[in-house]
């Protein structure tokens, strides 16, 4: 690729598009939801990163999408298989099912701005539990309603008793 290329590519994106900020790490000792707000405007991929997270009871682990109008709870178009279980999900991505009470996960999820028109996401995770050979995986999509501004991490009626949280985006 020609230097004026590159230079054309880095001045329509307003900055360097492939610079990476890193959210505030937040402990998941209580409550039953985590909210990463203030998502700048242009942001076109987001990480997500679980170290070492659990629950106090048995649900799913979510993630939803938010605008300016909140958080979108249906549409998701959402497949998460764990050993031979495929589940599908329409009020999150899928991120867990029905973990143990106790049973701690490193998850990563990548999500990535597909049409800018449509605020089309599309959805990756993978799910890694500590101590033994479990691995989750799966994915989606979710149109918004505008463009993204925040991510929810939640374990519903449940809380979160373990670990930290993290995104970052570009």
């Amino acid at each position: 690729m020609s230097k004026l290329i590159v230079e054309e590519i880095e001045n329509a994106a307003g900055a360097n598009p492939y610079s990476v900020s890193l959210g505030t790490k937040v402990a998941s000792t209580s409550g039953g939801t985590i909210d990463f707000t203030s998502i700048p405007a242009g942001t076109k991929q987001i990480v997500i990163m679980m170290d070492g997270v659990s629950s106090d009871g048995t649900v799913n682990y979510l993630c939803q999408l938010g605008d300016a109008g909140g958080f979108e709870t249906s549409g998701y178009i959402s497949n998460a298989a764990f050993g031979t279980t495929v589940r599908a999900h329409t009020t999150g991505f899928g991120l867990v099912e029905g973990n143990g009470a106790g049973e701690t996960r490193d998850i990563v999820v990548t999500l990535n701005l597909m049409d800018a028109s449509t605020f089309h996401w599309c959805c990756t995770f993978i799910s890694i539990r500590d101590g033994s050979t479990e691995i989750g995986y799966g994915g989606g999509g979710k149109s918004l309603s505008a463009e993204l501004t925040q991510v929810r991490l939640t374990c519903a009626d449940d809380d979160w008793d373990a670990g930290a949280m993290n995104i970052s985006f570009q």
